[in-house]
Parts: structure tokens; sequence; C-alpha cells
């Protein structure tokens, strides 16, 4: 062979070599980018799954629920225990205003505990 032969050779050589390890390059990165974007995808799963109530309603319950949905008030099940828990919960305003206030006055005597009791350790 020539030495412009095996120069040819070399370089071609080279190009090949260069396009595999840009190729990996590729591949790696887009692995890396899947990875990124599978962790984010779980993370947004795992807080969405932090606000989900497992609830077993009876039949009854169930059946007024599916004629939300057949009424097309709501589109699902789901949105329909929405639906009536915000209903409830806006229809009981009266007794939830009273359950906060009592919260609030316990809160305070617990505070007044603390207090209390760090002024006789400190005695």
């Amino acid at each position: 062979m020539t030495d412009e032969t095996n120069a040819t050779s070399e370089t071609a050589a080279r190009s090949t070599t260069a396009s595999g390890e840009e190729a990996w390059r590729a591949v790696l990165d887009g692995t890396v980018n899947l990875l990124e974007n599978l962790g984010e995808a779980i993370v947004k799963s795992a807080q969405d799954l932090s606000q989900l109530m497992v609830v077993r309603v009876d039949e009854d319950t169930r059946e007024r629920l599916d004629m939300l949905v057949e009424a097309e008030v709501v589109k699902t099940r789901r949105e329909g225990v929405s639906y009536l828990l915000e209903a409830g919960i806006k229809a009981k305003s009266d007794a939830f205003a009273r359950i906060v206030a009592a919260r609030e006055r316990i809160s305070a005597l617990r505070t007044q505990l603390r207090e209390g009791v760090q002024s006789v350790r400190s005695a």
C-alpha cells in the first residue's frame, strides 16, 4: 500500500470512530434526558398520591354518583365525590366555624400549658 492509501484509511477509521462516539454520546444524552423526565414524573406522581384518599361508599351513594355522571353534572365519579364533599362542607359551614374556633382555643391552651411547664422547670 502507498502512503496515500494508508493516510486515507486512517482518516476513514478516525471518521468512523468519531461518528461512533457521536452516536454513543447521542444515546447517552437521550438516556440521561429520559431518566430526568422519568424522575420528574415519579416526583409528580408521588405528590399526586399524597392527596389520594380511598373511600368505600355504599351502593346507594355509588348510584347517586353515577346519576351525577349520567346527568353530566360531573365527568367522573371522582369529580362527583369532590363535588359532593365541597357541597357538604359549604352546607355545614357553621359547624366548621365552631370547630375552627375550638381548635384555636385548644391551641392557645396548649401554648399556655407549655409556657407553664417551662416556667416551673426554670424556677
